[in-house]
């Protein structure tokens, strides 16, 4: 029986139990298979449908656009709820980015290739969002929680 601690808070969201039981690396002990319950996939997309609506609403809590790093960090956080949505399984955020990419409307295509792209840059508060990629992002937002419905 799977040990309840991994229930806790800490793992308790989905997609990070999904990334521990299908990837975790066990050091010593059990299998990570054996502590950590399957997470079924249609449970997976029911928490993408949840988040997607309030997901920009969330960002602007904490997360400072004037950044270019939070322009690519809401871009690639949608690309990764997609990728759940679709496929049932979680993916890393640049596989998330190039599965959009090719998927996704290619009206996108810019603006996804401009994140990958620019996913090197890393942190900043220096650096300020290209010119049209807010409206892009915002854009790209909508059209993204267009698919929790």
């Amino acid at each position: 029986m799977p040990c309840s601690k991994w229930s806790s808070a800490r793992l308790g969201r989905l997609p990070g139990r999904w990334i521990l039981r299908n990837h975790g690396i066990t050091l010593a002990g059990p299998p990570v298979t054996d502590l950590v319950d399957v997470v079924p996939p249609q449970a997976l997309r029911e928490t993408m449908r949840e988040m997607l609506p309030g997901l920009m609403e969330d960002l602007r809590t904490w997360a400072r656009f004037d950044i270019a790093w939070s322009q690519r960090y809401a871009v690639t956080t949608y690309c990764r709820a997609l990728f759940t949505l679709h496929t049932g399984e979680v993916t890393s955020k640049r596989g998330a980015l190039e599965w959009a990419r090719e998927t996704l409307d290619p009206r996108w295509r810019p603006l996804l290739t401009q994140v990958i792209q620019d996913r090197e840059l890393g942190w900043d508060p220096t650096d300020p969002p290209r010119p049209g990629s807010l409206e892009a992002m915002y854009a790209f937002g909508v059209y993204a929680e267009s698919f929790a419905g």
